[in-house]
């Protein structure tokens, strides 16, 4: 089997490691750095979702790319690499966004409605979230359990302390949400007063 080097060997590395890296962003990142987001940039979201418009232009720009690259086709250009990609990269954007376009044209879907309380919950939903739940309970207790040993040790904790605070209002917020779902689900008389006045439903 012959070797792989240069560029073909950068490009199987690239690709190789791509799922790599994603996978552990997903696994170890995306929550954390979530949840961080949620309480540490509280008050600045218009500035943040001020940033999702930066890729609004794109779509017009693909059009005029690609009716000028006809346009100069028409009068004998030939497009070189650089000129190829760009070509393709204005034919990416126009399928992509195009698609796009459309799915903020359409109805709303049934997510949508069932986060603007028009749709009913189901029991999966109330698993899914209890499981949540259970889940941030399981890490509360240990990262409580190691900041315990660090204090101990007498080793530093404010890190450990960030995060314990970090996760606690996560946790919240999944509680919260538990409790909407079997409001929903249940009605008031059944799930919400009860849940909320349970001194242990925020540790």
């Amino acid at each position: 089997m012959p070797s792989l080097d240069g560029r073909a060997g950068t490009t199987f590395a690239v690709a190789l490691s791509c799922p790599i890296v994603v996978g552990f962003c997903i696994a170890f990142v995306d929550r954390g750095a979530a949840s961080l987001a949620h309480v540490d940039v509280n008050g600045h979201d218009a500035v943040f979702r001020g940033l999702t418009h930066m890729v609004d232009p794109l779509l017009p720009l693909a059009a005029l790319g690609l009716a000028g690259s006809a346009l100069a086709g028409l009068f004998g250009w030939h497009p070189g690499r650089i000129g190829h990609l760009l070509v393709a990269c204005c034919l990416a954007v126009l399928v992509n966004g195009g698609s796009l376009f459309r799915q903020t044209k359409r109805p709303p879907t049934e997510a949508a409605f069932v986060l603007q309380g028009r749709m009913r919950h189901t029991e999966a939903d109330r698993e899914l979230a209890a499981r949540h739940v259970a889940e941030g309970d399981a890490r509360v207790v240990q990262l409580r359990d190691r900041i315990a040993d660090r204090r101990s040790r007498r080793f530093p904790t404010e890190l450990a302390d960030k995060a314990l605070a970090t996760m606690l209002t996560t946790l919240g917020h999944m509680r919260d949400h538990l409790v909407a779902i079997e409001l929903d689900l249940d009605g008031p008389g059944v799930a919400g007063p009860e849940k909320l006045a349970d001194p242990g439903y925020r540790r």
